[in-house]
């Protein structure tokens, strides 16, 4: 007897076209752009439409959700330097 059940259970996960990204990720259409000009993103053209891959999503949330390493230092004040304390004592 044949098994009419698909081999997959879920639904074949499809590209996303830029509207359909934004509105997964709640931000503007430009957003999704911007990323794809940064080569965060990786789409493909179907004529003048933009469609991303399920692959390529998950690897462009994969880039953001990395920890960014800036490279600015906040400045920690302990107070007064001690070469400005021993000139304030004479010394």
């Amino acid at each position: 007897m044949l098994d009419a059940t698909p081999a997959h259970s879920a639904p074949p996960a499809r590209c996303r076209s830029v509207r359909e990204l934004a509105r997964y990720w709640r931000c503007a259409p430009g957003r999704v752009r911007v990323l794809v000009r940064r080569d965060v993103l990786q789409g493909f053209l179907i004529g003048r439409a933009l469609r991303f891959t399920p692959e390529a999503v998950a690897e462009a949330e994969r880039l953001l959700a990395a920890p960014v390493v800036s490279g600015r230092r906040r400045r920690v004040h302990d107070g007064i330097a001690p070469e400005v304390v021993a000139l304030l004592n004479g010394g």
